[in-house]
């Protein structure tokens, strides 16, 4: 019985494994690309000050995270419904709080900063794409629990594709 379960898992880890690592490749292939286009559309003093605005999104979505995807996936238990609607509400307050002060606070201060009016809309756009990080945060780390990689990858793998369209599009 033991036995059966251990090549249950292992069997879904190597699975899992591989549709991580198709999940990386593709994601990496696609910011990739998508950065050589838009390096070639905008010029590199734009394109650094989208950097700017991507790497803020990258930092409000771990602080809108708050932990609360590693901990979903990593509880002994499946967690209740309690739990989930707690930890969504919480992750709707950040994301509120963070996108109102991206909105009223740091995008001006980042305009004033590097003298770039476009820089406002770009930091806004990343306060807004954080709070929507939070509507896919839970159902991710639930998906990943129930070893899902394949349902993640498309999810990970759709969410970067329409990021650098988006992007290309907007430029």
């Amino acid at each position: 019985m033991k036995t059966e379960i251990f090549i249950d898992i292992k069997i879904a880890a190597v699975k899992g494994g591989k549709a991580l690592f198709f999940r990386h490749l593709t994601g990496f292939l696609i910011n990739f690309f998508g950065g050589i286009i838009l390096a070639r559309i905008l010029g590199p003093q734009i394109l650094g000050l989208y950097f700017i605005s991507y790497t803020l999104l990258l930092i409000l979505r771990g602080l809108v995270d708050f932990g609360i995807k590693t901990h979903f996936i990593r509880l002994p238990l499946n967690p209740s419904l309690e739990e989930i609607q707690t930890a969504f509400t919480l992750q709707q307050i950040l994301g509120l709080i963070s996108a109102l002060l991206i909105g009223t606070t740091i995008s001006p201060f980042l305009v004033s900063w590097y003298g770039h009016e476009e820089l406002f809309i770009l930091a806004v756009s990343a306060g807004i794409g954080a709070y929507f990080y939070g509507w896919q945060s839970i159902p991710l780390s639930l998906l990943e629990r129930k070893i899902e990689y394949k349902k993640v990858g498309i999810i990970e793998v759709a969410d970067n594709l329409f990021f650098n369209i988006a992007a290309v599009m907007g430029a």
